[in-house]
């Protein structure tokens, strides 16, 4: 029976180192995972910074992207409001020189009425000695190409 107990007291002194062993590879694995969160939640925070100052430099970028587009639509809006007012004073003497020249043409026009002019054109000055015939008054081909040429 003692060798019984010896053997049950071994067991019993294996199983302790066994225990002991698990309980140290435990506190091991527990000290290791600590030391992972301990990381995580550094980088957490780390993270949450850089978030935060992306954030803040996303919303400056916004309000300065804002502030150019506010003050680039004002300019627009400015040199739109002057192409308006240019183009209106342009119109504005467009249609006082129209009306200055219909008054001219229909002042003429009553000043021929009142010549007794007839409706068809009077010829140039340089042609008033021929007739409005076909050929040119004496009818004579060989004299006019003789002018022309500077012949007599």
């Amino acid at each position: 029976m003692r060798v019984f107990l010896d053997s049950i007291a071994e067991h019993n002194e294996t199983f302790r180192g066994l225990f002991k062993r698990s309980r140290q590879e435990a506190q091991n694995d527990n000290n290791a995972l600590s030391l992972a969160l301990k990381a995580v939640r550094n980088q957490n925070v780390i993270l949450s910074t850089d978030l935060d100052a992306t954030r803040k430099e996303v919303r400056d970028i916004k309000a300065a992207l804002s502030k150019d587009f506010d003050n680039k639509l004002a300019d627009i809006r400015n040199e739109l409001l002057e192409f308006r007012v240019e183009t209106l004073g342009q119109l504005s003497s467009l249609s006082t020189n129209l009306t200055e020249l219909i008054a001219f043409l229909t002042k003429g026009s009553d000043d021929k009425k009142g010549e007794g002019s007839s409706s068809r054109p009077q010829p140039p000055p340089d042609n008033q000695s021929r007739s409005s015939g076909g050929n040119g008054g004496s009818g004579n081909r060989a004299e006019e190409q003789s002018r022309y040429r500077g012949g007599s």
